[in-house]
């Protein structure tokens, strides 16, 4: 009885310090500014709603914009369906400190994909849209709601700097995952600091059924802490 008590004690201590935790992140959250979308629903980015937004006014958000920069975007014939996305790299007016920056993972900063025609008289639109992003998990959970479910990847990484990969599903209502890197050793602290990226996508929110996500995330974090940092 002893060793539950301490252990429902211990358990209650880390989701009062998880609490306070995303509760302490600064009342200016960049992540507003980030997704720049008070007039537009979520899921959605600076304007451009997946399933929504048509095609030719994502181009021209997209092509304004002052931190995106599309000159390495690629739509070559003969390519198959490199017309049907845009890629692009942030700008140095990409005001967000801590993109993801790695040797040992390829990313690219934004791309974002397009809804082919089903009939002649339907206007393409966004399909799904995936980010580098500057923020941190803190911020994302912060702004839009604690996430509904999540996934764990393994790590990956050189030998000695191991990288483990977390993916948090549904924040909110709204149907955009966040993917943390998190290199050892791995805490809720430290995860809260991990630059995410993002993926929007124009699906309806799924009928998750409802996970206890602290208790699930504390798991996998001592699971990983010893599995994959070996401590």
């Amino acid at each position: 009885m002893s060793r539950l008590f301490i252990r429902f004690a211990l358990l209650v201590l880390f989701f009062g310090g998880v609490l306070v935790a995303i509760a302490a992140q600064p009342d200016a959250n960049p992540a507003r500014a980030f997704f720049a979308a008070e007039d537009c629903p979520m899921p959605c980015w600076q304007g451009i709603r997946p399933g929504v937004t048509a095609r030719e006014d994502a181009e021209a958000i997209l092509e304004a914009h002052p931190w995106v920069d599309l000159s390495a975007d690629v739509d070559v014939p003969g390519i198959p369906y490199s017309g049907t996305y845009d890629l692009w790299q942030w700008t140095e007016d990409f005001s967000f400190p801590m993109p993801i920056n790695r040797q040992d993972i390829a990313f690219t900063d934004g791309v974002i994909g397009y809804i082919d025609r089903q009939r002649d008289d339907e206007i393409p639109r966004v399909g799904g849209m995936e980010m580098t992003t500057g923020l941190t998990l803190g911020d994302v959970w912060r702004l839009l709601g604690a996430p509904r479910s999540i996934a764990s990847e393994g790590y990956i990484g050189s030998p000695g700097d191991r990288l483990h990969e977390i993916r948090f599903f549904v924040f909110g209502d709204t149907n955009i995952t966040a993917t943390a890197y998190q290199s050892c050793p791995i805490s809720f602290a430290s995860l809260l600091e991990s630059p995410v990226s993002l993926r929007l996508s124009p699906n309806p929110v799924p009928s998750y059924r409802s996970e206890p996500i602290l208790p699930t995330l504390y798991r996998l974090l001592r699971l990983r802490q010893v599995s994959v940092c070996g401590g």
